[in-house]
């Protein structure tokens, strides 16, 4: 949740600066919070007027899933996504988290019992320790 509201402070001021852009609005407060907004030189005065337009055609063009259709059309099906849920895949990530969930616990309790032997070794808590050992048997 934190990472998405970070990411939409980061995203808002540029698309508000590309509406207005687009928009032709001039004198917003917008603009008077942020300064007046320049022109690169060196990719032109265009160049920011049809970016932004550029990203709504490619918006569109994932939205309809037209790139899909151009590559299957072209012939390059295998670079097409692909949508379709298997079962197969699912499981064998479902056994991958389970055998690293089991690798990390086992490293948990394998450190907790090397933190006890220390602390018995150095005859401090060993009443603790033979109390807590007596437990875990």
């Amino acid at each position: 949740m934190n990472l998405s509201a970070t990411l939409l402070t980061r995203l808002a001021p540029p698309l508000c600066y590309n509406f207005i852009l687009l928009a032709k609005l001039e004198g917003t407060v917008f603009e008077k919070f942020m300064g007046e907004m320049e022109f690169i030189p060196v990719l032109g005065v265009s160049f920011q007027e049809l970016f932004p337009i550029l990203l709504v055609v490619l918006a569109i063009f994932n939205l309809l899933d037209v790139w899909s259709r151009l590559l299957r059309f072209v012939g390059f099906d295998s670079y097409t996504f692909v949508n379709k849920y298997d079962r197969e895949k699912s499981e064998e990530g479902q056994t991958y988290v389970k055998s690293q969930r089991q690798k990390i616990e086992s490293e948990i309790v394998d450190n907790a019992r090397n933190a006890r032997w220390i602390i018995d070794s150095q005859g401090r808590n060993r009443d603790n320790f033979i109390e807590l050992n007596s437990r875990s048997d």
